[in-house]
C-alpha cells in the first residue's frame, strides 16, 4: 500500500514538473510570438514557430485567431482550419454558451490523450495590444 502510494505521489510530482517546464516554454514562444505580431514581422514569427516546433518532445506549435482559425502552424496541413472547439483541448473554456475569457493559470495546462498516447497541451493566450514599434 504503501509503495503504491509513493508512486501516485511521485507521477503527481513528475507531472507537475513537466508542466510548469511546459508552461515556460510557452512563455517563452509567446513573448517571442508578441514581439514578431507587434512588428508584423511574419517571415520571423513563422520561422520562430516552426524551429520551436522541432524540439524534440513537441509535437505541434499553433497560433489560432479569436474565431479559432489556426492562423500559424508547425503542420502546414492544418493551417487555416477552424478547430473543433468541442474536441477535448478546447472543451475546458467552450464547454458554455460563451467561452471564457482569461483562463486561470491553472487550467492552461491539461493531460489529454491523443493518438494513443498521453500529451501534455498549455494554452498562452496572447493579448491584442497596440502597435508600439
Amino acid at each position: 500500500m504503501y509503495a503504491w502510494q509513493l508512486l501516485r505521489v511521485e507521477r503527481r510530482n513528475a507531472e507537475q514538473l513537466v508542466t510548469a517546464s511546459a508552461e515556460r516554454v510557452g512563455d517563452i514562444i509567446r513573448r517571442s510570438a508578441r514581439y514578431q505580431m507587434l512588428r508584423n514581422d511574419r517571415e520571423a514569427l513563422y520561422r520562430m514557430i516552426r524551429d520551436v516546433g522541432s524540439e524534440p518532445g513537441i509535437r505541434r506549435v499553433r497560433i489560432f485567431s479569436k474565431t479559432g482559425e489556426i492562423r500559424v502552424t508547425t503542420d502546414d496541413a492544418e493551417l487555416h482550419r477552424v478547430v473543433d472547439k468541442t474536441a477535448e483541448a478546447c472543451y475546458g473554456c467552450h464547454a458554455q454558451a460563451a467561452p471564457i475569457e482569461k483562463l486561470k493559470r491553472a487550467d492552461r495546462a491539461r493531460i489529454f490523450t491523443a493518438g494513443g498516447e498521453r500529451v501534455l497541451g498549455v494554452i498562452m493566450p496572447i493579448e491584442n495590444q497596440q502597435r508600439t514599434c
